[in-house]
């Protein structure tokens, strides 16, 4: 795919798609965004990895100075054989102030670190002639690129460029006073025919063009916008001569915006609802906003104007946060352009099917690049949030002023769980650094709902804090998890999910030989490694303390219990015993199952899978889009049917089955098959012990559903069947591939039968000093 390179000329920007522009210089020193003490300088990106690659170069290759020494290293990225400018059409020189940032503290008066260069002297200007001044100018004019402009983090006065922002939402242009002077409108959200005149407008204007950047132009919201070329190559879905989509009414945007606030901002809940206006909200939010709820009200209808919009607003999205992250419009802008490109990528969840993967991929790199980069998860490198922050506002104003603060700590948190979907649904490793990483957390949400400052202040006054700590969830302590609420422990959980991707791809497909019959359970060779041991741990911790509160809220559930099927289960050699790379595959893999089928980590992985069932079951949670509910239970299903296929049964079938769907103690379960057990564990089952926790540890006969499945393929077969109609209940749309998946492994579990009795296979195979008999 190639962007048309065009002629640069002057033409005005269009303020509305991308907020308030300013002057440049004037703004970036107001709202902070200029830094004028010494930086540290970080190479050139000129050139992208490949989309696997990237992550590693993203996430390990650049990392931050300490805090207490200002390097001035040059780190050096290889070259990897992927030209931005040759693929993509425009000049990758706009990248390269992406890596500088600044290191926290320093005073706010000192000089620019070109100032402070050790080659620059401050000229006698008494003793330079005229004719050299001439010659400057002229050198200056004709230099073909400026030098990059020193931007300090984000993180450095971020909650104060909140508290100061003049409009009552984060993501709002213009003060409090000009809202209140405009006429109300009938909608609840002033969704009315101006604005939606507005929003037409500024997508002609504004996307249509935003493929026609020369190399010259940074990104939208530049005072120099290209025009086309006489010979214009267009991009798909971006094409200027596209045929136009006809624009949904204002009625239905209207409505739109109702869904999106009903549906979805549970679960991204960073925009603040009692502020919200849609006259003053930039269309570069107020659109995709508008597409999710679209998505919702009318998915047929609506399927091509969401498709022609979204590869826009992708493309837009990349162009537009590389300009605003390098401090072009102050941090105010920048916090925006993040929250736009967080709804893109939400919309690119919600509507899978009509996204390139892979430009939604690198839209999320980007994305979370940008703000790990301006220390957004580094909460401790910046300011602490201190009630003193607002007790010198009135009572309308500090409650706005408190919720303008808020929204960026939902934001920072709601890019995490962003990047927990992106890192399971394309199966890659951690986008954020995951080595330190620490937030604000958000506060109750029944604060944040309180439609009006009376109400906010009351909630106050019956004793829920409005200010909320720092928590370092990069180390997951017993005493972090016993203090966390609802929200927290979701936060949590998408940190474990970043970090066991980052282990699962670091030390699963390296495993020596001497680990790889145990690496059949992915925690027991996390178990092996300082920094991975803790995630086992740290879900054992939420399941034998928190599970109560965990068992209140469906999605908690459903990511707790996936997580823990995850660290029984090699999903990966799982899906190849399915006939996901062919017959030979899939025989050597029901071969190695067998050896797992026998611990008790495969026996606690299908009761997380069973769990999931029945979560699903019961609870609607299809439009929780960040936990990729299909692919969480098409993962369960495939490890319950393998596992039936290929287990040997024990000789203790007297005993009554186990039901696996049944109510799970999981104190009682405790650390069984999740983490090493103690010495002397084999005696445990002496102890009296929950049937739950019985059937981890000794196995048994179990059901599911109240039926008994008998060891072989005609039950695993049987299995992923009641799976795909699970899929069918759930999800009405036909939009799902699963269901279909998930019967064609059906039909080849009813022709492997021969394939699993031939792999069934001697457990005499294991190397001596492995025992599947034992705990692992």
């Amino acid at each position: 795919m190639t962007i048309s390179v065009n002629t640069t000329e002057n033409v005005a920007p269009h303020p509305a798609f991308s907020g308030h522009e300013v002057a440049f210089i004037d703004d970036q020193h107001e709202s902070g965004m200029v830094e004028e003490e010494s930086i540290s300088a970080w190479s050139r990106v000129n050139q992208f990895p490949p989309f696997g690659a990237i992550n590693d170069y993203i996430g390990n290759a650049i990392q931050p100075p300490s805090p207490t020494h200002r390097s001035t290293e040059r780190v050096d990225i290889p070259y990897s054989g992927f030209n931005l400018a040759t693929d993509y059409g425009f000049d990758t020189s706009i990248y390269e102030a992406l890596n500088i940032w600044l290191t926290p503290g320093g005073p706010a008066n000192s000089t620019t670190w070109e100032s402070q260069s050790p080659w620059k002297q401050t000229p006698n200007p008494t003793s330079i002639d005229q004719t050299t001044v001439e010659i400057s100018k002229r050198v200056q004019q004709v230099w073909p690129r400026r030098r990059a402009t020193a931007v300090v983090r984000l993180i450095r006065n971020m909650w104060r460029s909140a508290i100061k922002h003049p409009a009552a939402n984060l993501f709002s242009c213009g003060s409090a006073a000009e809202l209140m002077a405009q006429n109300t409108t009938g909608s609840r959200w002033n969704m009315d025919d101006i604005c939606r005149s507005r929003l037409i407008s500024d997508c002609e204007r504004t996307l249509l063009t935003a493929e026609s950047y020369s190399g010259q132009v940074t990104a939208p919201g530049s005072p120099h916008i290209s025009t086309p070329l006489e010979h214009e190559i267009g991009v798909d879905g971006l094409s200027p001569q596209a045929p136009r989509d006809t624009f949904p009414s204002t009625e239905m945007l209207n409505m739109s915006i109702d869904l999106y606030f009903r549906r979805s901002h549970p679960v991204i809940p960073f925009v603040h609802q009692a502020t919200f206006d849609a006259r003053t909200t930039p269309s570069s939010l107020l659109l995709p906003i508008c597409l999710i709820g679209l998505s919702i009200l009318n998915p047929g209808g609506t399927e091509g104007f969401i498709r022609n919009y979204l590869g826009k607003l992708i493309q837009f999205c990349r162009l537009n946060l590389t300009y605003k992250a390098l401090g072009k419009g102050g941090a105010q802008q920048l916090v925006t352009s993040l929250a736009s490109a967080l709804l893109v990528l939400y919309l690119g969840l919600s509507c899978e099917q009509l996204v390139d993967q892979h430009q939604a991929h690198m839209l999320a790199i980007q994305t979370l690049f940008i703000a790990d980069r301006h220390g957004m998860f580094s909460a401790c490198e910046g300011e602490a949030i201190t009630q003193a922050m607002f007790e010198h506002l009135d009572q309308e104003t500090q409650w706005t002023a408190w919720a303008r603060v808020e929204s960026l700590k939902r934001l920072v948190t709601c890019l995490i769980s962003l990047d927990s979907a992106y890192t399971r649904m394309l199966d890659l490793a951690a986008n954020i650094g995951v080595e330190k990483l620490e937030v604000v957390l958000p506060c109750d949400s029944a604060l944040f709902d309180a439609p009006s400052a009376a109400s906010f202040f009351y909630k106050i006054k019956s004793g829920i804090p409005m200010i909320a700590s720092h928590a370092d969830l990069s180390s997951a302590t017993n005493f972090l998890i016993s203090t966390l609420d609802l929200s927290g422990l979701r936060i949590l959980l998408d940190v474990i999910a970043l970090r066991e991707a980052a282990a699962r791809h670091k030390l699963l497909p390296g495993a020596s030989s001497s680990l790889r019959i145990i690496s059949f359970v992915p925690m027991a060779a996390y178990a092996a490694n300082e920094k991975a041991c803790s995630i086992a741990k740290a879900l054992v911790a939420v399941g034998t303390t928190r599970m109560i509160l965990v068992n209140q809220d469906a999605p908690t559930a459903l990511t707790w219990n996936y997580l823990c099927l995850v660290l029984t289960a090699d999903i990966n050699r799982v899906q190849n015993a399915c006939g996901r790379i062919g017959p030979a595959a899939s025989q050597q893999a029901l071969g190695e199952l067998k050896k797992w089928a026998q611990t008790t980590s495969a026996r606690r992985a299908i009761l997380h899978a069973a769990q999931i069932f029945r979560v699903l079951s019961h609870y609607r949670v299809s439009d929780h889009k960040t936990l990729l509910c299909e692919l969480v239970l098409l993962h369960a299903a495939l490890v319950l049917a393998v596992y039936v296929g290929v287990h040997s049964p024990t000789p203790r079938q007297e005993e009554d089955s186990f039901e696996l769907t049944s109510n799970v103690q999981w104190a009682d379960v405790c650390d069984e098959g999740l983490t090493k057990p103690p010495s002397g564990h084999k005696n445990a089952p002496l102890l009296p012990m929950s049937q739950s926790a019985k059937f981890v540890a000794r196995g048994g006969p179990f059901s599911f559903g109240g039926e008994t499945y008998p060891p072989g393929a005609i039950s695993a077969r049987k299995l992923v069947l009641i799976f795909a109609q699970l899929f069918d209940e759930i999800f009405t749309r036909n939009e799902s591939e699963y269901p279909k998946l998930l019967r064609t492994i059906g039909d080849f579990f009813g022709v492997a039968e021969h394939m699993i009795s031939t792999c069934a296979g001697d457990i005499d195979m294991c190397p001596a000093h492995y025992n599947t008999s034992e705990h692992l």
